[in-house]
């Protein structure tokens, strides 16, 4: 999926509504992550090629064209009621969510990805929507066949079927060695690198608890799949002699350290204005404005007359006392400088005027 921009705002191509994750469908291969159209824009594009083709062969060019997962199943039971109510795409993508069939660990599923890709496998040769019911028939006799396989769809798919895999404990027995190792690195972001590592080590590991356990162990097996977890693990160094050395801590180390830094003073902290101002003053550098205070007041009063003018209020002349920007810390320019005159001077601006503290006459700050 394209890396998605910060704090950038995307809308339908269609009626320019803003997108969010409450209007419109996440996406793979997307720069926004977003579909290019809101959930009703693709509805109504949905419902033209079904005046055009038919609710089923619309909805195949629809996912086509949308970039969305065909995977009919999820229509059994409603595939002939599914478009009564002229939305049977939010329907459709609707029932996808319903049966996780929208995502694949946390990513957007494309119509790539999608369980039919070729209309001729779904509706025949002829393109009959007859053949619909059939292929759904097909189907539902494919999933009760898998049904009876141990396991979940999500354990096959993760460690496969292999003949090790002989019933649903097993599978609970894989799932159950992955999370012991992987909660050895809690803390640590699991990369999918160390991720693909973990999950043989834990088929290798599995195979080898096998051949220890038979009645007559097999240990020469054993040692060799031993050998090859070991080489898995440090190849990425993931075993624990890996880890980098930790210096032990030591709260008298840390005491002399903050002094040094002069967070502290003989063993006390500072207070919290003094330690503000340390931390400021040793740790924070900033660069000093190039023009005076005077272009601060400037833009608050602009901003504030932009307010008012936004609320039919009169536009103020003097910026309020209480607004007035205080350099603290000295990072404006003392005085006015040329550059900051001329370029006032061509504006046709004048030194920023205060209401007094007590609002009665008016004053420089």
């Amino acid at each position: 999926m394209a890396k998605q921009r910060i704090n950038q705002e995307y809308h339908c191509h269609r009626c320019d509504e803003l997108l969010t994750d409450e209007n419109c469908r996440r996406t793979q291969d997307s720069l926004s992550g977003f579909s290019h159209l809101c959930v009703d824009c693709e509805n109504d594009f949905y419902q033209s090629l079904v005046q055009l083709e038919g609710d089923y062969i619309g909805l195949f060019h629809s996912c086509a064209a949308l970039n969305a997962p065909l995977t009919p199943m999820v229509l059994e039971g409603i595939q002939d009621t599914f478009n009564a109510d002229k939305k049977g795409w939010i329907t459709y993508i609707n029932a996808l969510v319903e049966n996780k069939a929208d995502t694949k660990r946390g990513k957007p599923l494309g119509f790539k990805d999608g369980a039919v890709t070729q209309l001729q496998r779904l509706f025949g040769e002829k393109l009959n929507h007859d053949d619909f019911v059939a292929y759904l028939t097909k189907e539902r006799q494919k999933i009760e066949r898998k049904e009876k396989l141990p396991g979940t769809d999500e354990q096959r798919e993760r460690w496969g079927t292999s003949p090790d895999y002989r019933t649903s404990a097993d599978y609970d027995e894989l799932d159950r060695l992955y999370e012991v190792r992987a909660n050895s690195y809690k803390g640590q972001t699991i990369t999918p690198q160390m991720e693909n590592t973990l999950e043989n080590v834990v088929r290798w590991s599995f195979k080898m608890n096998k051949l220890l356990d038979e009645k007559n162990p097999n240990f020469h097996g054993a040692k060799a799949l031993s050998d090859m977890i070991d080489k898995a693990l440090a190849s990425e160094n993931m075993r624990k002699k890996d880890e980098k050395p930790v210096e032990h801590f030591r709260m008298d180390a840390l005491v002399v350290a903050l002094e040094k830094a002069g967070c502290m003073e003989n063993g006390d902290f500072l207070t919290y204005d003094e330690l503000i101002e340390v931390l400021r003053d040793n740790f924070i550098k900033s660069k000093k404005y190039d023009q005076s205070l005077d272009v601060a007041d400037q833009v608050i009063l602009d901003i504030l007359n932009a307010m008012r003018s936004n609320a039919d209020l009169m536009q103020l002349t003097e910026l309020p006392f209480d607004l007035a920007v205080e350099d603290a810390y000295g990072e404006f320019e003392p005085e006015e400088t040329e550059e900051e005159k001329r370029r006032k001077e061509f504006a046709g601006l004048t030194k920023v005027q205060f209401t007094s503290e007590n609002n009665d006459d008016n004053g420089e700050k």
